[in-house]
């Protein structure tokens, strides 16, 4: 390590020239490009920016493209699409470019990320048009448009240069196509539809030189194409190579060297064979991360912080030496300049030396899984060191009729059993889109991986085996299909007790699905499903309604049905429920973002309400209507409800999504509460809830933060933290005290 420090969040990477490393960052408020010494990190000038683009549906704050540095000026594009230039020794600014504005682009989801290049003494970048305007050139001095060219959508990615038949092609890649781009004019010489969907994780991506007029592209959500680019009597013809599903499920392109490709697989280091697309190797080891190749070696900063250094060969992945540089998260690729790396987390960044004579360091094992002093450590370390070690483990299977193997009141033991090379267990307790390698006991075919968990908590869990093989818990009877692992295993440590509201009616009266068809104003129909409780048929009264947001499978999988007829006329009155269709299309910007929801919104105030207290018997003042959601539907019942008051006196949240742009909007949702009538309002949220460590969000943590703005503006609520994991498995749970909350029993 040469230097470290402090810096905010953000997608950007490091540029290195003449002495100085120039990044950009949010600092929560302000979004900023940063000079630094690139020799001890001293700042050299900070230009502002403006307010902090925030972090939204899993995203953290601040800019995304990289910096351009130029002889005299630092070029550089905002997440809100204005193309500036700064001066190099100042900072001050020279021009600016609206993208928008000026060439009608469009802003991707998460804010524009492309980054400039300087080529044939022009800077240019990918903008996205729909006129010949996805990809401009710029005069660097002065920021006058000198062409554009090509029609595609632009999300997240970035061009390339290279040479066929000794003259520069601009290799653009789309949402949809690949153009072929004389830079100095801007003239099409090829393009070549390659077929790609347009979800972010293909649209993050950047053309891969594998040959002369070669290229590989990251176009799906689960793999790529590699294309030849022919060129014949000066005319060029591309067609495809191959296809794989080697490489995908990331938004990390691959790299190449010496006839191999190195990328990832979900989150398994992968090499192909670049003239066939077969894989070669893979290996979990580094981890999830972001590659180079420099002298022949794999460089990679992985996204919890780690730098890694292997031989980049055929003979799998063989760690040299690394470095844990932060214990934050990395989503920014590392900057090789004068023989130092240049890389950055969501707080800090650091420059890091490669030395010449560096020693080889003796890998040390993970100790996470393991926990030393304990009953089933003991049996481990008999186990490893027995001579009959078939007898024990019969004997370990006969003793343990349930699993995991639950010790005292908070240890959790995760075995597996069975041939495999390597397996990996993930769950609530580690989070979305990471495994934890499980350890081998030597001379056996068991695995395992010990957790401490609260005496009341309760978790789903998978394993995977050999890096590709999915699968539940052979020795666990208790299944569930999980928000985020598929198919799925669950348990609850000893003082965890199943709900008696879960369990199904043996006898007795039970409510009853209705669908009917509602067709909005807007000439779209959509089958509402509509639970009426025991009775409906037969009772003149009339009844409150719960409209459910943005819920899926909520009674097949939830059971609102069974537990409603377990609680009607003991604890909770009598009530229908209405799941709320996906208007506008569904997705975040329909129930969060701010482009759909008011539409979305519209609909279901102006139009479902009035047609359901048409269709059913049902209570028409605010005392008997109240919304429901989880997740973006979370979001949604809060939106409605306080945008409304006149028409609802309760909502119930768990698990919902309030991001830095939502909290950016508190004070305009969540009026105070002395301007509103008294609402009865349910939220909780989960210590396991669905988060994904590498990407740094979680929505237990967000649902915490939406609860205390709630307090902050005057409210009170029923619920809080519970010890529990993501999706039904966990908000089934208290369906009892959510409906308690919004419609007690009154006999």
């Amino acid at each position: 390590m040469v230097w470290k420090k402090r810096l905010g969040t953000g997608y950007s990477s490091v540029s290195v020239a003449s002495g100085v490393a120039i990044t950009m960052y949010s600092d929560g408020s302000l979004d900023h490009v940063v000079a630094l010494d690139a020799t001890d990190g001293s700042q050299r000038w900070r230009y502002t920016i403006g307010p902090a683009y925030l972090g939204h549906w899993g995203s953290q704050s601040g800019p995304l493209s990289t910096p351009l540095i130029t002889n005299r000026s630092v070029i550089t594009l905002s997440p809100q699409g204005e193309l500036f230039a700064l001066d190099i020794e100042t900072g001050h600014r020279l021009w600016i470019v609206d993208l928008v504005e000026s060439q009608e682009a469009r802003s991707p989801f998460w804010g524009f990320t492309t980054s400039p290049r300087l080529i044939k003494g022009l800077v240019i970048l990918q903008t996205g048009g729909t006129d010949g305007q996805a990809i401009s050139a710029y005069d660097p001095g002065t920021g006058k448009l000198v062409w554009t060219a090509g029609t595609d959508a632009v999300d997240y990615q970035s061009y390339g240069i290279f040479t066929i038949g000794g003259q520069k092609h601009l290799v653009f890649q789309g949402n949809h196509s690949l153009i072929g781009i004389r830079p100095e004019i801007g003239e099409e010489l090829w393009s070549f539809a390659h077929g790609g969907t347009e979800s972010a994780s293909s649209t993050s991506s950047h053309p891969v030189e594998i040959a002369e007029g070669r290229y590989f592209v990251k176009n799906r959500s689960n793999g790529g194409v590699l294309i030849q680019v022919v060129t014949q009597n000066g005319a060029f013809t591309v067609e495809e190579v191959w296809r794989t599903g080697n490489i995908g499920g990331t938004y990390i392109y691959p790299i190449y060297h010496k006839g191999l490709l190195f990328g990832y697989k979900g989150r398994i280091l992968t090499a192909l064979d670049a003239g066939t697309g077969d894989r070669v190797w893979r290996s979990r080891e580094p981890g999830d991360g972001l590659p180079l190749v420099i002298d022949g070696h794999l460089v990679i900063i992985t996204k919890q912080g780690k730098l890694s250094i292997a031989p980049a060969g055929r003979t799998g992945y063989r760690e040299t030496t690394s470095l844990q540089v932060f214990d934050d998260i990395v989503w920014s690729p590392a900057c090789f300049a004068d023989g130092k790396l240049y890389v950055r987390s969501m707080s800090e960044i650091a420059c890091v030396e490669i030395l010449s004579e560096a020693s080889v360091k003796e890998s040390v094992a993970d100790l996470r899984g393991m926990i030393p002093n304990t009953h089933f450590a003991a049996f481990v370390d008999q186990l490893s060191t027995s001579d009959d070690k078939t007898r024990l483990l019969d004997d370990f299977l006969d003793e343990h009729k349930t699993f995991p193997v639950i010790e005292s009141d908070s240890l959790a033991h995760f075995v597996y059993l069975g041939e495999a090379r390597e397996v990996a267990i993930t769950g609530d307790h580690i989070g979305r889109r990471i495994d934890q390698p499980m350890h081998r006991v030597k001379g056996t075919n068991l695995f395992y991986y010990s957790s401490r968990l609260e005496p009341d908590a309760r978790i789903t869990y998978r394993f995977t085996v050999d890096l590709q093989h999915s699968t539940v818990d052979v020795h666990n009877s208790n299944r569930i299909r999980s928000l985020f692992f598929g198919e799925a295993s669950w348990f609850g440590v000893p003082s965890w007790k199943e709900p008696a509201h879960l369990t199904p009616l043996s006898n007795g009266a039970r409510g009853e699905m209705d669908l009917v068809t509602f067709a909005s104003a807007a000439g779209d129909t959509h089958q509402v499903k509509v639970y009426l409780p025991q009775n409906y048929d037969t009772d003149a009264g009339r009844y409150a309604v719960t409209y459910v947001h943005d819920v899926r499978r909520p009674f097949s999988l939830g059971k609102i049905d069974v537990s409603l007829d377990n609680l009607i006329g003991k604890k909770v009155a009598p009530v229908i429920v209405v799941l709320v269709p996906p208007f506008a299309g569904g997705g975040y910007n329909t129930y969060v973002g701010s482009s759909k929801r008011d539409l979305y919104k519209d609909i279901f105030i102006n139009e479902l309400i009035p047609f359901i207290d048409g269709q059913f018997s049902t209570l028409m003042g605010r005392e008997g209507r109240a919304n429901y959601g989880t997740g973006r539907g979370g979001f949604m019942a809060c939106y409605a409800t306080f945008s409304h008051p006149d028409l609802f006196g309760g909502m119930a949240i768990q698990s919902t999504y309030w991001d830095q742009t939502s909290e950016s909007e508190s004070d305009t949702i969540v009026p105070k509460a002395s301007s509103l009538p008294p609402f009865h309002i349910y939220l909780d949220w989960g210590r396991y809830d669905a988060r994904s460590p590498i990407e740094g969000n979680d929505t237990g943590k967000a649902t915490e933060q939406f609860a205390k703005t709630l307090t902050d503006r005057g409210y009170d609520y029923v619920g809080g933290e519970v010890n529990d994991g993501a999706g039904w498995a966990s908000w089934r749970n208290r369906t009892d005290r959510v409906f308690e909350t919004l419609f007690p029993y009154k006999p």
